[in-house]
């Protein structure tokens, strides 16, 4: 399977199967999400020749921006939507509490 039938597959493909006729492709009227990263990093280094291929086949990297039902969630790298410093105190609190009852 080509990384382009992949993408088909997923989006066209996806909006089929659920019944659905306002999303699975970018054109004006129809509910759109999308996101766009850096292919200008070690990452995919190498990867230029085909972006699409870059995108669907190599390892997830973070997004550079998402815009969800048009609102912009991630921009520059960094979640837009939600303040990251207390999800982080608390996943680190509850973190230690597991950590100290052990995993039985």
């Amino acid at each position: 399977m080509t990384a382009r039938e992949a993408l088909e597959l997923a989006t066209i493909g996806g909006a089929d199967v659920i019944g659905r006729d306002d999303i699975g492709t970018l054109e004006p009227g129809k509910c759109a999400d999308f996101f766009s990263i850096n292919l200008h990093t070690v990452d995919y280094a190498g990867a230029l020749h085909d972006p699409v291929a870059a995108t669907v086949f190599c390892a997830p990297q973070k997004a550079r921006y998402t815009v969800i039902n048009g609102r912009v969630v991630v921009e520059n790298g960094e979640i837009a939507t939600v303040d990251m410093g207390p999800v982080v105190e608390e996943h680190n609190r509850w973190s230690l509490i597991l950590a100290e009852r052990g995993c039985s």
